[in-house]
């Protein structure tokens, strides 16, 4: 999986570029996104705006990430798709996750 990374300030931000989340991708991105957090980025903000599809392994994989970073990291979201977030929804995960309209809008409420 292709995923755009930079750095804004303490802040890991990560774009997956493929428009899909699934259980064949899911393990790849998993794995990039493990050696991010192993690099001791514990900040990330993660912009789903090219993802139009997640199913249960993607799901699966963003829980796993939360819980790798633990209670000293952030996961956030952002760029969500309107099906995505119905899926959120129906799972109830939006509730778990912070979840923002835009990359502008989750830097400006992370900014430290």
């Amino acid at each position: 999986m292709m995923l755009e990374q930079r750095q804004d300030g303490s802040l890991m931000i990560v774009k997956p570029l493929e428009r899909r989340l699934d259980a064949e991708s899911s393990r790849y991105f998993k794995e990039q996104m493990a050696e991010i957090i192993k690099e001791g980025r514990s900040r990330i903000l993660l912009n789903l705006s090219e993802v139009q599809f997640i199913d249960s392994s993607g799901l699966g994989t963003l829980l796993s990430l939360m819980r790798q970073l633990g209670e000293q990291g952030t996961l956030v979201l952002c760029g969500i798709a309107e099906n995505v977030m119905s899926l959120l929804r129906l799972t109830r995960l939006n509730r778990v996750f912070q979840i923002y309209e835009d990359e502008a809008a989750a830097v400006a409420a992370l900014a430290v």
